[in-house]
């Protein structure tokens, strides 16, 4: 009877174990699951903000590149407005070449001719006769009375027709080095005052 009672405690030890070992296997299930749940939630984090932060670098780099591009546009208005109001002036390139180029000097003078009351294009016609001057050509006064405007940078005019060789020189020898010059077929009457004899005006107009 003993012996019968003991296989009897024995059995229910071993069920006892067995149902503890399947309440802690259900227990470690139930953490493994728990823990996979909370590993894919912190990837899906990670990936949600792993692209937050691909979407944030892609628009930083769009909103980049139009403040770039805003940033040369600003520059090239800049240049224009710049080239707009600083007044011309040759460069010593020109001045140089312009002065090897006029040795051919003639027997008339010229001079140079400006808008009224216009100081840049003044300034700009005595660069331009200055040249001349060192080139050893007749140089006569500037004449400020000039009350018209021209297309391109200056016209050339004779108070001659025996001038018009030496124009047409002229002329050729200022588009060389870069001044846009033409010839001026006829001067309007009384669009300017005291016009001197013999002489090839190189007319300048206004700032364009």
């Amino acid at each position: 009877m003993a012996w019968f009672n003991s296989i009897e405690i024995l059995t229910k030890l071993i069920l006892g174990s067995q149902i503890l070992i399947l309440i802690i296997t259900g227990f470690m299930i139930l953490v493994s699951v728990q823990k996979n749940k909370l590993e894919n939630q912190e990837k899906n984090e990670l990936v949600q903000q792993i692209d937050g932060n691909k979407d944030t670098a892609s628009k930083l780099s769009e909103e980049n590149e139009i403040l770039s591009k805003e940033l040369n546009t600003s520059k090239e208005l800049i240049v224009k407005l710049e080239k707009k109001t600083s007044p011309r002036e040759l460069t010593r390139q020109q001045s140089s070449t312009l002065l090897d180029l006029l040795s051919f000097g003639s027997k008339f003078q010229v001079a140079g001719m400006c808008r009224l009351m216009d100081t840049e294009s003044y300034n700009y016609a005595e660069q331009l006769v200055s040249v001349f001057r060192k080139a050893k050509w007749k140089v006569g006064e500037t004449n400020r009375t000039f009350l018209d405007d021209i297309k391109g940078d200056v016209v050339v005019a004779i108070t001659g027709d025996d001038q018009i060789e030496v124009a047409n020189q002229i002329i050729l020898t200022l588009n060389k080095v870069g001044i846009k010059a033409k010839k001026l077929d006829e001067i309007r009457e009384n669009s300017f005052s005291g016009a001197q004899p013999n002489t090839i005006y190189l007319i300048i107009g206004t700032k364009k």
